[in-house]
């Protein structure tokens, strides 16, 4: 006989919400993510690499008419500036995504307008040609002007989302310092995935806190503590830490675990 105690952990162990994941990197030999992002975990602006195999993958080859073109040559123009190597220490970036909804549409209540999703400016500098003592920053407009962002009664129109500076302790193991995202939950190819929401790890939630990221050939660990996001209201800067942990059991399989408190 099970007892209350033992049912109710049971049911608490068991029981969650449907979420699905798409390791589509892992299958393709990608097994970390500082290979493509300056964020260690993933997310955030790319590196080099990152931008030329996102260019000649999925953003910028349908542009290129000719067949001739090769993914080389798609590859070299995905900088800031088309074809042009920006000095190592400084690598800027623009983000966009817009949204074109329309109501009722064929009728005479027929209403469309265009939403502004995403508009970000994106800067990493550089302390060494190796990129291994950084600083990242990420600030963008909001989607609508005169936003009580952060809830304490204040409007603005901007926000910087992120801002931290990242520097490797080790060969293996970095720190990284100042605001970012929660390192929680599944490691995703879709950033803005619904169940990131639910448990408030959105777009918008970020924390000022404090990374140690250990990138072994087999283990991936992530150790954060944070006090929250400084710009809100002290009733809404959320306290805590958080951890992940992931063993590469084969080439393209790996297991894991992750908490947040």
């Amino acid at each position: 006989m099970f007892s209350t105690r033992s049912t109710l952990f049971f049911i608490l162990l068991t029981w969650s919400s449907l979420s699905w994941g798409y390791p589509d990197f892992i299958g393709h030999g990608y097994a970390t993510c500082i290979m493509c992002h300056y964020d260690s975990r993933g997310g955030g602006s790319l590196t080099d690499y990152g931008r030329a195999l996102y260019s000649q993958e999925i953003a910028a080859r349908n542009f290129w008419t000719s067949s001739k073109t090769t993914d080389e040559q798609v590859a070299e123009s995905s900088g800031f500036i088309p074809g042009q190597e920006l000095p190592y220490w400084i690598r800027p970036s623009l983000e966009y995504r817009g949204l074109w909804v329309e109501s009722n549409p064929g009728s005479s209540q027929a209403q469309s307008m265009w939403i502004h999703m995403e508009r970000d400016v994106n800067l990493v500098l550089s302390l060494d040609h190796q990129q291994r003592t950084i600083f990242v920053i990420n600030y963008g407009l909001l989607p609508y002007s005169n936003t009580d962002y952060y809830g304490g009664g204040n409007l603005i129109s901007a926000v910087s989302r992120e801002h931290y500076v990242r520097f490797f302790l080790t060969k293996n193991i970095l720190m990284a310092a100042g605001l970012m995202d929660i390192a929680y939950g599944l490691r995703v190819d879709d950033h803005t995935a619904y169940n990131r929401g639910l448990l408030g790890l959105g777009e918008n939630d970020q924390v000022h806190g404090v990374l140690l990221h250990w990138l072994g050939e087999e283990w991936d660990v992530s150790l954060q503590g944070f006090v929250g996001n400084l710009f809100a209201p002290p009733e809404d800067q959320r306290k805590g830490g958080a951890a992940e942990f992931e063993y590469a059991a084969a080439d393209r399989d790996r297991i894991g675990a992750s908490a947040l408190y």
